[in-house]
């Protein structure tokens, strides 16, 4: 069992050409099960609240969007600091986009007490949308972690 709090800073790039700033909040706990040594399967839900700032109007729109989808984590050694590279594809579903995200990244896992460990993890992510006007947006979120090692 584990989570991220992230945040990104990021630009989306629309069909014609025009980009918008806008920032990023993202809460994204997850459920996986180690099959075999180090290499985890599981299950993250994420959620997305961003800001998108239109400076042709002066003003910003905000979004919230959901996600859920199936996520790899393999981690290096057994010591108390682990690092790790991680995957995942999040199937979209909210008020800015519909489509999917993939993703990668890497972090270093610390355990704290028994159990019990601290992230941080980088990941990069591109939203594969469907909605109609947007050609891309590239995120790389940069985010705090928990882990609990329940079995």
């Amino acid at each position: 069992v584990s989570g991220f709090f992230s945040f990104d800073q990021t630009q989306t790039v629309f069909d014609d050409d025009e980009s918008r700033p806008s920032r990023i909040v993202l809460a994204e706990p997850s459920v996986s099960y180690f099959f075999v040594d180090n290499l985890s399967f599981g299950v993250s839900i994420s959620y997305t609240h961003q800001e998108i700032e239109h400076s042709w109007a002066g003003s910003s729109e905000e979004f919230e969007q959901a996600c859920i989808g199936p996520a790899v984590k393999y981690y290096f050694g057994n010591d108390r600091m682990r690092p790790f590279i991680c995957a995942d594809y999040l199937f979209l579903n909210g008020d800015q986009y519909e489509g999917g995200e993939p993703g990668i990244g890497a972090g270093l896992l610390v355990h704290a007490a028994g159990n019990f460990g601290l992230s941080l993890r980088i990941k990069y992510a591109q939203i594969l949308s469907d909605t109609q006007g947007i050609d891309r947006q590239n995120r790389i979120l940069i985010g705090l972690g928990i882990s609990n090692f329940i079995l």
